[in-house]
């Protein structure tokens, strides 16, 4: 196993203990505050999905606040989510990337972007994790209060495209290329 299949590996372990640790603890204190629970059934699913993934990566080493913890973080929180708002990552990645439009109205983000050769929708991706207050008060007010948090967002969370050509398979299993098994190297026909 690989160095970085490892250190993912105990991320992975890592997350996993932290959402166990935080479903016990919090049973007890559900029944008592009942005005929370009220307000969290109001949000809508990607922000419950995004306060969850935050929290997780919060709590994570800084060793793994990476773009790729973060994603673990937000895989963990679609799967530990009890009400099953979604039924796998690509359906949140599609909403977070509607309710990121909102950031389209801030043109010094885009225009930030551009100057610091950051990856416009990665750091869109971040922003909508990062949760709405944020994305309004950008947009409201500009990107002054938020420029060194943005400069932590360089990478992409989810690559539609990339997701797209790596889950491709064939009935049997194996992956095909995109023209069909006949023009993929190494097969005997």
């Amino acid at each position: 196993m690989s160095k970085k299949t490892d250190i993912f590996a105990q991320l992975g372990k890592f997350l996993a203990d932290q959402a166990a640790a935080s479903t016990g603890s919090n049973s007890s204190a559900s029944s008592s505050n009942n005005n929370e629970s009220k307000k969290t059934r109001q949000l809508d699913p990607v922000t419950v999905i995004g306060r969850v993934a935050k929290n997780n990566f919060k709590k994570l080493p800084v060793l793994y606040q990476t773009a790729e913890g973060k994603r673990q973080a937000v895989n963990l929180a679609i799967a530990n989510d009890k009400k099953h708002r979604y039924p796998d990552a690509a359906r949140y990645w599609d909403d977070n990337e509607v309710e990121g439009r909102l950031l389209d109205r801030a043109q010094d983000l885009k225009k930030f972007c551009e100057d610091e050769h950051l990856n416009y929708v990665a750091v869109k991706q971040h922003l909508v994790i990062e949760g709405r207050g944020v994305m309004k008060d950008i947009v409201l007010n500009g990107i002054e209060n938020y420029k060194t948090l943005i400069l932590k967002f360089g990478d992409l969370l989810y690559d539609r495209e990339k997701e797209c050509k790596t889950t491709r398979t064939g009935m049997d299993g194996d992956k095909q290329s995109p023209e069909g098994p006949e023009k993929q190297e190494g097969v005997n026909a």
